[in-house]
């Protein structure tokens, strides 16, 4: 059992009885916030902000911290496009699907990636995909990526009515069984 001491409060110098575990410096939450004002407590003292160019849109900014390259988390992901986010040989994974660095591409993502099965088909048709075509995987494999495994439909709705076509299809077979 923790012994109770008495404690001098930082600000109304008033003596209150606390456990020693505590460690408390205040008396109340009011003398608390009564510490706190005159500084700002949210940026840790520094009361000095410094002023930077951003590295890749070159917008100046204001910021706390002592040294910034960028002005967004935006800005900071762009510019790494093809630099330490391009392991790999500009390839990675997410969710079974392969994603292919293309920052050039129209349909890529904030990141500059695509998906490696949209690039195979566009090859195939020689034109790019819209943003409604949906491509499927036959074997249900997302990373076979192989031209024989890919069908192209004109949007979702289509999509999943093939899918809604194949489950019929699997609880007839069952019945049948």
């Amino acid at each position: 059992m923790t012994k109770l001491i008495k404690v001098k409060c930082k600000i109304c110098e008033i003596f209150f009885e606390d456990y020693a575990s505590n460690k408390r410096k205040f008396c109340s939450k009011k003398c608390f916030h009564n510490s706190t004002k005159g500084r700002t407590v949210w940026n840790k003292g520094k009361d000095t902000q410094n002023i930077f160019y951003c590295k890749r849109c070159s917008k100046k900014f204001k910021s706390y911290e002592k040294e910034r390259k960028y002005c967004s988390i935006k800005c900071a992901s762009r510019d790494m496009i093809g630099n330490q986010f391009a392991y790999k040989n500009g390839r990675r994974r997410k969710t079974g699907y392969i994603y292919i660095l293309n920052p050039n591409h129209p349909n890529s993502d904030n990141m500059g990636y695509v998906l490696e099965h949209r690039l195979v088909m566009e090859k195939h048709l020689g034109r790019y995909l819209t943003k409604k075509e949906v491509i499927h995987h036959l074997d249900f494999n997302r990373a076979n990526n192989k031209l024989n495994n890919l069908s192209l439909f004109e949007n979702k709705r289509l999509h999943t009515l093939y899918h809604w076509f194949l489950v019929s299809c699997v609880k007839e077979m069952l019945i049948w069984e």
